[in-house]
């Protein structure tokens, strides 16, 4: 069943395609893809949404086309432009909410801004190197929006960005994945996670922190609409008088790839994941599970570049609701449907159906059961290769990863004996539990960890060997 209300997304590249993924799966009424650009190779190594066939082609209506293919009951409307301060208020005002996806900095402070006047609560997302950023700004709230933080929109180049600095491209899968739970959270008519709070999200450190962020007596975006005074309390002009300029720019045109290299453009420019990343292409990974809740994960995989995708879901004849990767009536087989669909999206991804004792390099466990996980990361385990375990929890739930040697699965796991069905706005477990996987095969660890994720907010801590376990009398032997 849909939630119904409207969605504004400024961006539809990494962010913003897994964003609009996660509200169309919700079953929103109407999403609107506001973007100017076109799809470029790059785009393919941070967008679950757009796949090889797209290059060249608006980016706005590549998104809407395949959301219409693989959501045919929601309403998706593309708008291949630019954001500009002269309509944006008008523009933004019969939404019920908007997503600010977009890199550029400009962008960002003008859709924060125009929310603001139009009275429509904004989030805003960011993702850079291994980290991912989340804020939501209410009209009338007493969080801090983006000129609380910063008094002005900073310059061209003062700022790092994904180009510059890189980002490993499922961070910015979770990034979107996240915005799009958040927007769910907040057309429902909830109190959204990241209301006057920062959430900043580390992989690399392993870290994840919440931080209150006051609104700013003096901001001169959102005091007039706690305060009643200044030209915002007159309420939603169409003139864009105040708001934020940007520049202009049309479609660059950017060449097709010949290879996956150009995807990765980006991954690549992250400290240490060039030097990872041949590990990530020599990678076999075994994805136990192929339905509406791994699939964010397997497109993760996908775009960072693995090198095989092995995925064991031998399920006949289920019928699933539409997700990110297949329609429901793709294939009997689940397994063989998600790799052949997988395959067709991006020309250079590697997937098959896992075959009968196959010796994978590294295991997902999207499995729909406690008693299959556990079976899953044992076996894993006693083949000593890293592991990572996805308990899906409704909206939330928590993800394992298991580094040869480490505590196992059955040290960290959850007391849970059964977990509550998936539910779309679940998609960023998964994203969360690939980003783990790449980065424990480009970058290995040691340590073992669990992220718990509750209404968008995730908590990281060391996992521990439980005493008597026999994992413990593995690592010994292995010593």
């Amino acid at each position: 069943m849909g939630i119904g209300g409207q969605a504004l997304i400024v961006g539809v590249g990494g962010l913003g395609g897994s964003a609009a993924l996660t509200l169309a799966s919700a079953g929103v009424g109407r999403l609107v893809l506001l973007d100017h650009e076109r799809v470029g190779p790059s785009d393919l190594g941070r967008s679950a949404l757009l796949g090889t066939d797209d290059i060249g082609a608006p980016r706005a209506g590549a998104a809407a086309a395949r959301l219409g293919t693989l959501f045919p009951k929601v309403e998706v409307v593309a708008e291949d432009r630019r954001l500009a301060p002269a309509e944006a208020l008008g523009r933004f005002s019969g939404a019920g909410v908007v997503l600010a996806a977009v890199e550029e900095p400009a962008l960002q402070f003008l859709a924060g801004v125009a929310a603001l006047r139009a009275g429509v609560p904004v989030v805003h997302a960011g993702a850079l190197r291994t980290t991912a950023q989340l804020l939501t700004v209410r009209p009338g709230g007493a969080g801090a929006c983006l000129f609380c933080l910063f008094e002005e929109p900073p310059t061209e180049g003062e700022l790092p960005t994904a180009q510059r600095v890189g980002v490993l491209g499922p961070v910015s899968t979770l990034a979107g994945a996240l915005l799009g739970a958040e927007a769910l959270r907040l057309l429902a008519g909830e109190h959204g996670a990241y209301e006057g709070r920062l959430l900043t999200l580390e992989l690399r450190s392993g870290s994840a922190r919440s931080v209150a962020v006051p609104r700013r007596a003096s901001c001169r975006a959102c005091a007039p609409l706690v305060t009643g005074t200044g030209p915002v309390a007159a309420g939603p002009t169409t003139s864009g008088e105040g708001l934020p300029s940007t520049a202009a720019i049309g479609h660059p045109e950017r060449p097709r790839p010949t290879d996956g290299s150009a995807a990765i453009s980006a991954q690549l420019l992250v400290p240490g994941l060039g030097e990872g990343q041949p590990r990530l292409a020599q990678a076999r990974v075994r994805v136990i599970g192929a339905g509406p809740s791994a699939a964010p994960a397997l497109l993760s995989l996908a775009q960072a570049g693995v090198g095989l995708l092995w995925i064991d879901d031998p399920t006949e004849g289920s019928v699933d609701p539409p997700g990110w990767l297949h329609h429901p009536a793709a294939a009997t087989q689940r397994g063989k449907g998600a790799a052949a669909s997988l395959s067709t999206l991006r020309a250079s991804a590697a997937a098959a159906p896992y075959p009968t004792g196959g010796v994978p390099t590294a295991t997902l466990v999207c499995a729909p059961t406690v008693t299959e996980a556990l079976a899953a990361a044992e076996q894993a385990r006693r083949a000593g290769v890293l592991h990572v375990v996805m308990e899906r929890d409704a909206d939330g739930g928590s993800v394992v990863v298991v580094p040869p040697g480490a505590p196992c699965y059955a040290c960290a796991r959850s007391a849970s004996t059964a977990w509550r069905p998936w539910q779309p706005a679940g998609a960023a477990l998964a994203c969360l539990a690939a980003a783990e996987l790449v980065m424990g095969i480009a970058l290995p660890s040691p340590v073992g960890v669990r992220v718990d994720l509750a209404r968008g907010v995730p908590t990281v801590r060391t996992t521990t060997r439980l005493a008597g376990c026999s994992c413990a009398a593995a690592k010994a032997v292995a010593r």
